[in-house]
């Protein structure tokens, strides 16, 4: 199963009508507690169909690792309540919790990188991947050691099945603000850091990137890039006071990423709310009905490093934050697949998708039109001719919204293309086309491949 979204143009073989828009999530929630940090973690468990967000006090600003982790419980990924502190997880940075449906093992179902700080020196440290049955309950003296220094950032692990390893995205030296990635087929052995985004002549002057979480989709990767905006006239050689947006980026294979736009995921808010000067996207889950996806974000109301005394001892929270909070997780929602559409512009606007390969009878359309009308017929690549009885006139034309539109043509199955190499158009009138899914492999070379994240022929 591939899904194919329109971050880019690769897969689209020619378009009239037709042009990309980005949307942004929008705010759906908050939670908030006195003295809570923006660094947080939400995992769905559907052994019990509950939500978990996991966040973190911190009492002194100045002893930044010297933070307690608690969770709280929610239904429906959007309201939690308070449940208490985590018992198994203590003095830890911002930790991202995995479900890894890949292992056979129960008791290393749940998964996260444990930062283990020296007290005694902050540059030094060791890193671990923790495991868990519940997410709650956690292992955390594994012989999954990771690093030999403490990675300050939103460390997170998952299973890269592009390249069937588990690979971790941190900081490859304490304080280097730029995305490495690790990878290991057993956690036991792990390679070298690899830098993987480095801030490039296209950003503001003088950002570094602070972290990225990465969540794996059928097909592709989503990665929530923070933008470290500093100062260049800091009095800190390691630039610790400024600002933070986040940024969509995108990959086939978990190495090689893309921004998905130049703009922020979403617009920084103006001041007192929260979010106003930092905003970090860690998360990202499906709602319950599984049309939607929900992303959690740390948003602050002071810049990056102040009140932190060891770097800036005059710094000073304000009665303002004192009074009324300095950091708040935020809940954001967006459409499954809905961060980029291709939308259809004047009378019967087309698109039309490059040569696959049918392997299966699944195919659908990710679509948005309520007002307007959609119809699809399937090309023979060689002649760019319909099949027989899958024209435009074939099929049942498509009015309304919904993820997983499943064409139908009147007297035709896909199981009449099964194997056979097809070219996808659509004629869309007043429509976003978000995502295609299905038994799809690209084959817009001469020989197919499993995916565009595995460049190499498949029979």
């Amino acid at each position: 199963m591939n899904t194919f979204v329109f971050f880019d143009d690769f897969m689209i073989n020619s378009k009239r009508g037709v042009r990309r828009r980005i949307f942004k999530p929008v705010k759906s929630g908050s939670f908030e507690k006195p003295g809570i940090t923006a660094g947080s973690s939400v995992v769905y468990l559907p052994e019990i169909k509950k939500y978990y967000l996991f966040y973190a006090f911190l009492p002194n600003r100045s002893r930044d690792w010297d933070r307690t982790a608690h969770y709280a419980v929610s239904d429906d990924g959007i309201n939690f309540t308070a449940a208490g502190k985590v018992p198994s997880v203590k003095k830890t940075g911002s930790y991202v919790v995995y479900r890894d449906n890949f292992t056979d093992n129960p008791n290393e179902r749940y998964k996260c990188v444990i930062m283990k700080v020296n007290e005694n020196d902050t540059s030094k440290g060791r890193g671990y991947v923790a495991v868990s049955t519940d997410a709650l309950n956690w292992n955390t003296d594994t012989e999954y050691k990771v690093s030999e220094h403490a990675s300050d950032t939103s460390n997170n692990i998952f299973y890269n099945s592009v390249l069937g390893k588990y690979q971790i995205i941190c900081r490859g030296a304490h304080v280097d603000r730029r995305i490495t990635t690790l990878f290991s087929e057993d956690l036991k052995n792990w390679t070298d850091p690899q830098v993987i985004l480095s801030p490039n002549p296209f950003d503001i002057e003088y950002t570094q990137y602070y972290g990225m979480t990465v969540y794996p989709e059928n097909g592709y990767f989503i990665g929530f890039l923070q933008l470290y905006y500093t100062d260049e006239d800091d009095t800190v050689w390691t630039k610790m006071a400024g600002k933070v947006d986040s940024a969509l980026t995108y990959s086939y294979d978990g190495i090689i990423w893309n921004r998905a736009a130049r703009e922020p995921m979403v617009d920084r808010p103006m001041p007192p709310d929260f979010g106003f000067t930092t905003i970090y996207f860690s998360n990202m889950n499906e709602s319950p009905d599984g049309r939607e996806w929900i992303l959690t974000a740390g948003g602050g109301r002071t810049d990056h490093g102040w009140g932190f005394k060891p770097a800036y001892p005059d710094s000073e929270l304000s009665d303002y934050v004192k009074e009324n909070g300095n950091n708040q997780i935020m809940f954001y929602k967006i459409r499954k697949h809905g961060f980029a559409g291709m939308e259809s512009y004047g009378l019967k606007a087309k698109l039309q998708m490059k040569r696959m390969r049918l392997d299966g009878v699944n195919l659908s359309f990710n679509l948005c039109s309520p007002t307007g009308t959609v119809r699809y017929r399937i090309l023979n690549p060689d002649t760019r001719i319909p099949y027989e009885g899958f024209d435009y006139d074939d099929c049942s034309p498509f009015t309304g919204d919904d993820i997983a539109v499943i064409p139908q043509w009147k007297n035709k199955s896909l199981k009449d293309l099964t194997g056979k190499f097809i070219m996808i158009e659509l004629e869309m009138h007043t429509a976003i086309l978000f995502s295609i899914s299905g038994d799809l492999i690209p084959a817009h070379g001469i020989q197919p491949e499993p995916m565009l994240g595995i460049p190499k022929p498949v029979e």
